[in-house]
């Protein structure tokens, strides 16, 4: 088996979505989804797609804060209400929770615990928020920082479908596969 690498898509579901998708169809990827539940109204269709293509969705808040900033109360205000909302639309349980920013103290991570739920941060940073056009210098930090058993972080952004296509290959090239969320969780909590 190829050393594997998981993708995972922070900040939606937004209008870019459906592409991103379409994308990892057609590549024949399957990545883990952290949705901020206040966007949900926008864009409530898409969840049956991207469950019944294999994706996964995990929590990112409610409203995507800088968790550390908040009380304790809050914190779990945010978080709660993010895992309830999503569990409620997919009927099913979310067990995977990213901290908006990768920020997180003490109460995030008692909060995570209480509710269920594995943190999952990232090893490799796209960048891709920093580069709206800089397209090249997103698919170099993928290419340039993954290795073997590396969680990549990524955003429903323009910028990113452009290059997710050759993102994945350059990935590929490297020897790596793009793992499957539900038969390789090993590479969560790397």
């Amino acid at each position: 088996m190829k050393p594997e690498v998981l993708l995972t898509f922070d900040d939606g579901p937004t209008e870019y979505l459906s592409e991103i998708l379409s994308i990892l169809q057609a590549e024949d990827v399957q990545a883990l989804f952290f949705w901020q539940s206040d966007l949900l109204d926008q864009d409530e269709g898409s969840l049956g797609r991207v469950l019944d293509e294999g994706h996964l969705i995990g929590s990112h808040a409610h409203s995507h804060p800088k968790l550390p900033d908040l009380s304790y109360e809050e914190q779990l205000e945010e978080i709660r209400k993010s895992k309830e909302r999503l569990e409620k639309l997919m009927g099913r349980g979310i067990t995977r929770f990213r901290p908006p920013y990768g920020l997180y103290n003490e109460d995030t991570m008692k909060i995570a615990e209480e509710l269920g739920l594995e943190v999952v941060l990232w090893k490799v940073a796209s960048w891709d928020w920093q580069h709206e056009t800089n397209e090249k210098q997103i698919v170099e930090n993928v290419r340039e920082h993954t290795e073997a058993g590396d969680i990549v972080l990524l955003h429903e952004l323009p910028q990113t479908v452009k290059v997710l296509p050759k993102l994945i290959d350059q990935l590929r090239r490297k020897g790596l596969a793009l793992s499957r969320p539900h038969t390789h969780l090993n590479l969560i909590g790397k």
